[in-house]
């Protein structure tokens, strides 16, 4: 019984024995099989898995391709920043994250800039005590300052001597990119192509707007720069077309070479100086419709920062007039009647919702520099205030009340500086040789001391006449003569004592009067002048004639001008219209114009 038990015992352990060796065979084999597959499958891919893989490795190289492409060929310049507010680090790293071996080129106005610059770390070798340290942020990212170091050389105070590139993208301060390398390429490709196919001579430089602009504005003018007459002029325009300088915030495509043909091309005030010299250069502006730029964080928050750049603008404005000696500036832009009933009337047809294409703000010029006009009120000289949007025109009754404005003023000289003509020889100021006319600052003050003298002979009643070269200008342009330096004008000597000006000019020591004229007697010639101011020479001439058998005889002695003549040219006098009111000229003046050895060109 015993022998039994222990027989079955022995074949069920066999049997589960077996059946586990069982299982372990069949979970080998399996195992085995779907490892096969699995290495099968890895050998030999399937098309699909091909092409994407293929379409991933040529993405990457295209990238790779991109960047490569840029960093050899482009070079941003950093040049429109205030070192006292700015986000400089901000744009730069997001340049860097897009671009990371990108050259840039920080170009300032200030040897170093104080307050500091945050971005950058100041590196000094330990045995150096006296030469400046080097600003560096990293190897790519450079630091130029434009003012004269006597320590360094003309190519490494010139920053053209650090962009090796094809093209270079001046950007301003704060800014923030999209989709940046594709857009880049793009416009590179974009000024390339309009660079071979438009006319020889001329080249591209494209304008690159800010998404942040607002849409409805016009920032476009046209400069008209006329050398010869000493004025430059700033015209609004409304369409992008034929603009020569652009007031929007933007960036700058070009390419180097052109950068070659500019006098100062980093100059301040930047960018209008830039636009300035691409006008004298025959280069044109291309309007890109394409952007990757937007505005970055808000600058110029503070009362005291806003103030200190516009002081700032002021004065590099007027440096820069000074140094391309442009004494009359004209700025003509679209301008509304700040009125209560325009304002109102506009307010009704703004219209409903969301679309405020203007408002009470944006109908004020808000530029940021000003200057002295004609009449002793402060202008605008500064073209960077927000336009009349254009859909503005589409509406008859709201354009009814847009004008052009135009104001006008002047950076020549004034009461308490030298004339701009300076010491004249030979009656030929210096101008006449560099074919220029007379400055118009200077033109502008004589045609004041005339109104005035003429206003005070008259109401004195004392008899006059022009007389010499100015009614020999009226004779031939019926206007003053733009090489025009002094005024002539001839008075009975026996009336002098009806002025109380002109007798104490003959009676006593020179004098200043309310007026802020200066009077005095000529010792050269016993006549008398009457200066803007004691320190600016721009005058007026009065010169005495008394009556000696029945011809008018110099009571004085000036020259040439000295010549008798018939008093029958002054028995009736004329009367003509000249600079806005009538004065007294002699009878048949053109005889009296030969008599006196002036000839006269005009055929009236």
């Amino acid at each position: 019984m015993r022998m039994r038990i222990r027989i079955s015992k022995f074949a069920i352990l066999c049997i589960l024995v077996i059946n586990l060796l069982l299982v372990f065979i069949s979970w080998k084999y399996f195992t085995t099989e779907n490892t096969l597959q699995r290495n099968n499958s890895y050998s030999e891919p399937s098309f699909s898995d091909i092409r994407l893989e293929t379409t991933v490795k040529t993405s990457r190289n295209r990238v790779h391709e991109l960047k490569k492409f840029l960093h050899k060929s482009l070079t941003v310049v950093i040049r429109d920043f205030y070192h006292f507010d700015n986000d400089l680090k901000y744009g730069i790293d997001h340049l860097l994250n897009f671009l990371p071996e990108l050259k840039i080129l920080i170009v300032s106005d200030e040897q170093y800039p104080y307050p500091p610059i945050n971005i950058f770390t100041s590196i000094q070798n330990p045995n150096q005590t006296s030469k400046p340290s080097t600003l560096i942020y990293k190897e790519n990212v450079q630091f130029l300052p434009l003012p004269i170091d006597i320590t360094k050389s003309s190519s490494e105070m010139n920053p053209l001597t650090y962009i090796q590139t094809k093209y270079v993208l001046f950007l301003p301060d704060n800014f923030k990119l999209s989709n940046g390398r594709q857009m880049f390429n793009r416009l590179i490709k974009s000024i390339d192509d309009e660079n071979n196919r438009h006319e020889r001579g001329i080249r591209k430089i494209l304008i690159i707007p800010f998404a942040s602009n607002q849409k409805h504005y016009n920032y476009c003018f046209q400069i008209n720069a006329d050398i010869q007459n000493w004025n430059i002029e700033y015209i609004v325009k409304n369409s992008t077309k034929n603009c020569d300088l652009y007031t929007g915030k933007h960036a700058i495509l070009l390419e180097t070479v052109l950068l070659h043909n500019f006098p100062q091309p980093f100059d301040s005030p930047f960018p209008e100086y830039f636009y300035l010299q691409a006008k004298f250069s025959n280069c044109k502006l291309k309007y890109s419709n394409e952007t990757f730029l937007d505005g970055g964080k808000k600058l110029m928050s503070s009362y005291h920062s806003r103030m200190k750049r516009k002081n700032l603008k002021k004065e590099q404005f007027k440096a820069l007039y000074k140094k391309l000696q442009f004494k009359k500036v004209v700025k003509k832009y679209h301008f509304i009647p700040e009125d209560k009933t325009s304002l109102k009337s506009l307010k009704k047809n703004r219209g409903k919702g969301n679309n405020k294409l203007y408002n009470e703000k944006n109908l004020k010029s808000n530029t940021n520099v000003k200057a002295t006009s004609k009449d002793g009120r402060e202008i605008d000289v500064l073209i960077e205030q927000l336009e009349v949007p254009s859909s503005f025109f589409q509406y008859s009754n709201r354009s009814a009340q847009v004008q052009i404005n135009t104001d006008i003023s002047y950076f020549g000289c004034e009461k308490n500086t030298k004339s701009c003509i300076g010491q004249v020889y030979n009656e030929k100021p210096f101008y006449l040789y560099l074919n220029r006319h007379t400055p118009p600052c200077c033109l502008e003050k004589l045609k004041n001391i005339f109104k005035y003298v003429v206003e005070e002979l008259e109401n004195t009643g004392i008899r006059y006449w022009l007389d010499n070269k100015v009614l020999s200008d009226i004779v031939e342009f019926n206007d003053l003569s733009n090489d025009a330096y002094e005024i002539d004008i001839s008075f009975n000597v026996n009336d002098y004592n009806r002025s109380t000006a002109v007798r104490r000019c003959f009676d006593s020591r020179p004098f200043t009067d309310l007026a802020g004229y200066y009077w005095y007697k000529a010792t050269d010639g016993h006549y008398l002048k009457i200066q803007y101011s004691k320190t600016n020479e721009i005058h007026i001439n009065l010169l005495p004639y008394e009556i000696k058998n029945d011809k008018m005889i110099a009571k004085g002695f000036f020259g040439a001008k000295a010549k008798s003549f018939s008093i029958e040219f002054l028995h009736p006098m004329s009367t003509v219209s000249f600079l806005g009111r009538n004065v007294f000229i002699p009878n048949n003046v053109r005889s009296y114009l030969n008599v006196k050895g002036f000839k006269v060109n005009s055929s009236d």
